[in-house]
């Protein structure tokens, strides 16, 4: 490949920026690297179009044998890059490139063609629910006493493949953690009853499902090692068809993603290049730590959504700082958003008594800064997040919050959005995939449950786990397969027959089995017949309409103003992150812009939120906590650090000086 020069550079800028703006140095240079690195990205900073920018630029400097490949962990990124490569570099979407998801590549390259060769036939569906209800349909069939204890210790659906030299075997999860279960005391000593059997019972309903070609999407990755493992000359084929392999939004992979792509590319035969910030690893399960280890890293450090005032406090909070052996960091968070006016960070302290005023305390500030009639406010909104959104106490409890006890009446999906009919649920959620779909039905049944005032044997609202567990062998298989259907109709866009099928569940299963309470709000939220919107006709009753989620489903989205709740999770995020020492003073703490290297697992895994969380907003950042959660001295050292304190309690401005 020909290399990439300021001029090729500057005519796609002129086709991605708008008008005036131009890549700076860190991005330009990002684009011009034709050799294998990690560049990571700070919140804000436009990699997706650096990236979307340089396929570009490689698109037009493609020679014989320079085939590209594009990976991303969700569909929701690759269809942005699909979107704007459409327009510039439609070549790459056809042969010899490839641009998908990691799952949508594994399947096609190694899943497919190696379950087709080994079985003699095609895969039937790659699917979780499908392969979910599977594995209850050969227990509902199962009467052997040690599986059916077997079935409480652990969640079947969690047994995977795992690849391995000779027989092969089964663990937990894709890792392949270990199957251990507690064996009763009067059945100990008992032969029969081991280990051994009821791994060999598993493994016979794994290949069992495998051969009926319905595969978790786990599977595939088994499959695709066991491909590797069969016909290592697979790699050399992938190697001589893909040059360039370039990986979006790294951070999210999971470890047997990020080493199955190291095994097939990580070669001097190809340039890999992998893009995204470890700091915003929050979707694989909340840890401490991230899979993706950088290797010959660059950095974007500029933020063109923050403004100083934000970077200032969302940088403490970074975790992986790129430490250059001298101590100083390298990857750091640099506000370039200038705003008219700067906007100081605001802590909003709150009691029992005055949590029902967050909300519209946060649109005053939205209205202080005149914010509803700013260019972003109108693009990006106004958002409420925060960690934890379950209820988990049977009892509402201050000193364990979750969204749901702060916002009891809003409905939260994916996206965040809110809705008042199973019309609009259906028409207006983030419905890309079946699954997806799926999620939504399983979400407007819990709320309609919510809203009768049904709450499960703990007292708590149904999530849909919950929920499915009211379920029982053949009754969950056909409510699995309703749901489907469905689903299959949302995908289609037939929302009419998805109401009706969606009715005819709540009518004579739901009502019947949960004996719902007639009332306003459910027969609201039900209604009696299909209404169709379009986004044009569908106006937001608020004038400033407030969207409430938490940090997962925002990630990835600007917003004009954000105000981060703190929730419980082990505790709050405050209590994790500002401890007292011993003789009086606090320890270094992110919240007073301290960047400490050393902290506890959950005090990692509460910085990754907030880094998250307080970097999205343009305008706007508040930060909502309880009022017993501080100490005098600690709001005097935030106010030092250049946050607005709000005392809701007193309804006051405090200068704690």
């Amino acid at each position: 490949m020909r290399r990439i020069d300021d001029n090729l550079i500057s005519s796609v800028q002129d086709f991605l920026l708008p008008k005036g703006c131009n890549f700076d140095d860190e991005r330009r240079n990002f684009i011009k690297e034709l050799s294998s690195c990690d560049l990571l990205a700070v919140p804000g900073s436009g990699k997706t179009t650096a990236l979307i920018a340089k396929l570009c630029c490689m698109a037009e400097n493609l020679e014989i044998g320079d085939a590209i490949l594009v990976l991303s962990h969700t569909n929701t990124a690759v269809e942005e890059i699909r979107k704007h490569l459409s327009k510039k570099a439609a070549k790459l979407f056809e042969y010899p490139h490839n641009v998908s998801t990691i799952q949508e590549f594994v399947d096609k390259f190694l899943a497919i063609p190696y379950y087709e060769n080994k079985y003699k036939r095609g895969i039937e569906i790659i699917d979780k629910d499908r392969y979910d209800a599977e594995i209850q349909r050969i227990l509902s069939r199962c009467w052997d006493r040690r599986i059916l204890y077997c079935k409480h210790q652990f969640d079947f659906t969690s047994v995977r493949f795992i690849s391995s030299f000779g027989e092969p075997r089964i663990g937990l999860g894709i890792e392949g953690s270990d199957i251990s279960y507690k064996i009763p005391t009067t059945w100990r000593g008992n032969e029969d009853f081991n280990k051994q059997y009821v791994c060999n019972w598993l493994l016979k309903a794994k290949n069992e499902i495998l051969e009926k070609g319905i595969l978790h999407y786990d599977d595939c990755y088994y499959l695709a090692e066991e491909y590797i493992k069969e016909y290592p000359e697979i790699k050399s084929v992938l190697q001589k068809r893909f040059k360039y392999i370039l990986i979006d939004e790294t951070q999210d992979m999971q470890l047997h993603q990020l080493n199955l792509i190291d095994k097939l590319f990580y070669s001097d035969n190809c340039i890999l290049q992998r893009i995204g910030d470890p700091n915003q690893s929050i979707y694989n399960a909340v840890t401490d730590t991230c899979d993706w280890l950088p290797r010959n890293p660059m950095y974007i450090n500029n933020s063109l959504r923050l403004s100083k005032e934000i970077a200032d406090v969302v940088n403490p909070f970074t975790l992986i700082t790129g430490d250059d052996g001298t101590g100083k960091a390298r990857f750091v968070v640099n506000g370039k958003n200038v705003l008219d006016s700067p906007i100081l960070p605001t802590l909003l302290l709150f009691n029992e008594e005055t949590m029902p005023l967050l909300k519209g305390k946060f649109k005053d500030l939205i209205e202080r800064n005149n914010l509803q009639n700013t260019i972003n406010g109108k693009k990006y909104g106004f958002h409420i997040i925060g960690w934890n959104a379950k209820i988990s106490e049977p009892e509402f409890n201050i000193e364990k919050l979750r969204l749901d006890n702060i916002f009891p009446n809003t409905t939260k999906v994916t996206t965040s959005k809110t809705y008042d009919t199973i019309s609009e649920f259906l028409q207006f959620s983030e419905n890309e995939t079946i699954s997806q779909c799926q999620k939504t039905v399983f979400a407007i049944l819990c709320h309609i449950l919510r809203l009768s005032g049904v709450v499960d044997v703990n007292g708590r609202n149904f999530t849909i786990k919950t929920l499915l567990k009211q379920y029982k062998n053949n009754e969950l298989i056909i409510l699995n397969q309703t749901v489907f259907k469905i689903s299959v109709a949302i995908k289609q866009n037939d929302f009419e027959t998805a109401y009706k099928l969606l009715k005819q569940v709540v009518d004579s299963d739901l009502k019947s089995k949960f004996e719902l309470q007639q009332n306003a709000y459910v027969d609201n939220f039900i209604g009696n017949t299909f209404v169709k919107y379009n986004n044009e006709e569908k106006e937001e009753e608020d004038s400033i309409p407030i969207k409430i989620g938490t940090v997962h489903s925002v990630k990835g989205m600007t917003h004009c103003a954000t105000m981060y709740v703190e929730t419980f999770f082990h505790n709050y995020e405050c209590k994790h992150l500002i401890k007292k020492q011993n003789r009086g003073g606090f320890q270094p703490s992110p919240f007073f812009k301290d960047i400490v290297d050393k902290k506890s697992s959950r005090a990692k895994q509460a910085m990754k939120m907030l880094y998250v969380g307080m970097s999205r907003p343009t305008h706007l950042l508040c930060y909502a906590s309880l009022k017993m959660n501080w100490s005098s001295d600690a709001l005097k050292k935030m106010r030092e650090s250049g946050w607005e304190i709000i005392d809701l309690t007193i309804d006051t401005v405090q200068n704690f000086v």
